[in-house]
């Protein structure tokens, strides 16, 4: 065991380096020198330095901006929870698993509660992500605020819209059967949820073709209907 150790530390950097290139034979980008490990930029998994140093623990924020970002990873838990509890409890509603039947406007009440509860999850589970993302990457902001803690909610009321239009078969993108299941209606709303921006541009899309096309051009529009999820560059966000 002392003979492999002397070997390795008579080694040098440069024998390092040659070991680190075997151990990531897959990842075609320069190494780092002074630690041996490949110098990847981008997102997880690709990148699991997060463009930092080994080493290099400290926070890129100042500690006065900690008790902020905390709050909001905090407040979108509690938010995710409360998707989740209200899931389960609509669910055993439409499952009528109550020692007492319900009427059928309960059951409509439920089902609706069940859509905003999958939105709201799926809104909370996209806020979570990003918001994770960005701090480790760096470009965290005081300015998304708002957008990171109206997206469950936003996500929950268009979920329920979305699932009235496939109820009703305005929108024909899924088969309007797959709701009567408690599980499908809870399925459909997540998705949407998740991928509340997608939504709105597909909605703005067969608006367009049920209204047509407004003449003035130039209207703005919401984030997500402007550019459908995209950044004014022209590359979706990172999710």
């Amino acid at each position: 065991m002392s003979s492999v150790r002397e070997g390795t530390e008579a080694a040098g950097p440069e024998q390092d380096t040659a070991r680190a290139s075997d151990l990531f034979p897959s990842v075609g980008t320069p190494l780092a020198p002074e630690h041996g490990l490949p110098a990847v930029r981008g997102f997880a998994p690709a990148d699991t330095l997060d463009g930092r140093t080994v080493g290099e623990w400290q926070s890129r924020y100042p500690p006065e901006l900690h008790p902020t970002i905390t709050y909001e990873a905090r407040f979108l838990s509690c938010t995710a929870a409360f998707g989740l509890l209200l899931a389960a409890s609509s669910w055993v509603c439409l499952k009528q698993a109550l020692p007492f039947p319900l009427p059928p406007w309960a059951l409509l009440l439920s089902k609706g509660a069940l859509s905003f509860a999958g939105g709201v999850l799926g809104g909370a589970l996209f806020g979570l992500k990003w918001l994770y993302h960005a701090v480790a990457k760096g470009y965290w902001n005081l300015d998304r605020r708002l957008w990171r803690m109206f997206t469950p909610l936003v996500s929950g009321i268009l979920a329920v819209g979305f699932l009235s239009l496939v109820t009703s078969r305005i929108v024909n993108i899924f088969n309007a059967e797959i709701t009567v299941r408690p599980s499908g209606t809870f399925g459909l709303s997540f998705l949407v949820g998740y991928f509340s921006d997608l939504t709105i541009g597909k909605l703005t899309e067969v608006a367009q073709t049920l209204l047509g096309r407004s003449e003035q051009q130039g209207t703005p529009r919401g984030p997500g209907e402007a550019n459908h999820g995209r950044h004014p560059t022209g590359q979706r966000d990172q999710r």
